[in-house]
């Protein structure tokens, strides 16, 4: 969570330096559109083979299948590498239709340009996918630092050359250092594999039974992310026919809501995957349960204020990060209005992960493949009857109602699978005591917010960030005292938490 934090200030960083000089039009809708085709495709495959081999390598560790383990490693990175390869000449080949396909209501020289940028990023994809995978190994190893430290390295690049190259390349810049970032990541994680012992080598064996299981494992993760990145692609099918600026005030709401939502989801789902797959591995129902139930209570001490927090301070948010440069304010306010309906869903958002990392702990992934079509068919449906009614706000709004639903199906699905259930009164007093401390949190920074208005009207852009850095500080203490005066169980056991990664850093047990 930590390397999140970091990573999520230097992806905010190249977002801020995007906004700036390229603004809210034609170019950066190219830009988000031509992203989002490699990642459905190339990132879909990655991340099956990936949660598909940690709970297998897990279990070959436990009994001790070193060398079975690292056929495993071989043949999956092997195949991955095959198969990324394919796409991405697929990919080079045909972005032209493919982009004219996914977002036909951008103008002609939009879609070129999204072409244009699709073929890089096919190409950087073939490294992403490698990198993923090993990434997940990695985790399965019990070792996080790398793999969260890794899209660090993508964003140095990717600012670094939009610093250097933009004057002259213009938005091709930003692929650009995507790509060069892709391939140094990759390399780097690749020689950290090796030093954990597992060097991958050219084996390539279909048939060994511990292959078949994570291809056979795969196989619905593929489905089931391919139908939930087409769900992306659909969402800027609709903004497409909006104004011009609308995917990318849709995407740079996302990013707002992402920092909380990222950090936390990346951070607890990556941690907790792990410790799931061994304890289904031994068959441990109830510690299985209790660790679900503590990442959902975890989660909801820390998105619930930001939830609140976001939709309130959305506006002095977003023009302090975006508006300048290229980036006006109709921009900063559609924007806005974005954030706040994707702020209702953020809980919902952030727990989902914990659900689906459950079941594929347990190797069921037909659940979450159903769970992903449940999703995806949902969301549409709603894109479609909200966004003729609210226009822009209806894909935020129709995303939050869809969270929401999923996590609701999926408490009821693994409840009936683990003796016990999940501890759902002590989630119900808990959510009710941080919504609580929440909305005193939320009522006084909204009074904060228009005294602020009153008595500073005409502040220059340096006593904004100001103003909203003191109301984000007070809104924090509010919350913490808050929960304390309700006597929060969570805050004894973060508490907790923090000191013993305080004792880990400085070296003492």
């Amino acid at each position: 969570m930590t390397f999140g934090v970091v990573q999520k200030l230097l992806g905010f960083a190249r977002d801020i330096l995007i906004a700036g000089r390229f603004g809210a039009g034609g170019a950066t809708d190219a830009l988000m559109v031509a992203q989002n085709l490699p990642l459905m495709i190339t990132g879909s495959l990655s991340t099956a083979l990936g949660v598909g081999i940690v709970p297998v390598v897990t279990k070959l560790r436990v009994e001790g299948q070193k060398e079975d383990a690292r056929l495993v490693v071989s043949t999956i990175l092997n195949g991955t590498l095959f198969v990324s390869t394919a796409v991405a000449l697929a990919g080079v080949l045909l972005a032209g239709p493919l982009i004219r396909l996914s977002a036909p209501g951008l103008t002609t020289e939009s879609m070129a340009i999204a072409a244009g940028l699709a073929r890089v990023f096919f190409v950087a994809y073939i490294f992403l996918a490698l990198t993923s995978v090993i990434g997940l190994l990695l985790n399965s190893l019990k070792e996080f630092s790398i793999p969260a430290l890794s899209p660090l390295i993508l964003n140095v690049f990717t600012i670094a050359l939009i610093v250097w190259l933009a004057g002259g390349l213009g938005i091709y810049a930003v692929a650009y250092g995507f790509a060069a970032g892709a391939v140094v990541q990759y390399v780097m994680q690749d020689f950290w594999l090796c030093r954990k012992g597992m060097r991958p080598g050219t084996v390539f064996n279909l048939r060994h039974p511990a292959v078949k299981r994570v291809l056979v494992l795969a196989l619905p993760i593929l489905a089931a992310a391919l139908v939930a990145d087409l769900y992306g692609v659909i969402d800027n099918w609709f903004a497409s026919h909006l104004a011009e600026g609308s995917i990318t005030a849709k995407t740079y709401g996302l990013k707002v809501i992402q920092m909380p939502v990222g950090i936390l989801t990346v951070g607890v789902s990556t941690v907790f995957y792990p410790t799931l797959s061994e304890r289904a591995a031994h068959r441990d129902e109830a510690g299985l349960a209790d660790t679900v139930a503590f990442g959902l209570r975890m989660v909801a001490l820390i998105t619930i204020p930001a939830a609140v927090g976001l939709a309130v301070l959305r506006v002095p948010i977003v023009r302090a990060l975006f508006q300048h440069g290229a980036w006006d304010e109709t921009a900063a306010l559609r924007t806005s209005a974005v954030v706040l309906y994707y702020a209702i869903g953020i809980f919902a958002a952030t727990a989902w992960p914990i659900f689906l990392r459950a079941f594929q702990g347990m190797q069921d992934m037909i659940t979450p493949l159903w769970m992903g079509t449940f999703n995806a068919g949902v969301n549409i449906i709603l894109d479609w009857v909200f966004i003729r009614r609210f226009a822009l706000i209806g894909l935020p709004l129709a995303n939050s109602v869809t969270a929401f639903l999923s996590i609701a199906l999926y408490y009821v699905l693994l409840s009936r699978r683990v003796r016990g259930g999940l501890q759902g009164g002590r989630l119900a007093v808990s959510l009710v005591k941080i919504t609580a401390a929440s909305a005193v949190m939320g009522g006084v920074v909204w009074s904060g917010l228009g005294l602020a208005a009153r008595l500073a009207p005409s502040a220059g852009r340096a006593v904004q960030a100001a103003e909203l850095a003191v109301l984000i500080l007070l809104g924090a203490l509010v919350y913490l005292i808050g929960l304390i005066a309700l006597r929060l169980e969570e805050v004894r056991s973060f508490g907790a938490l923090l000191s013993r990664v305080a004792r880990r850093a400085a070296g003492t047990r």
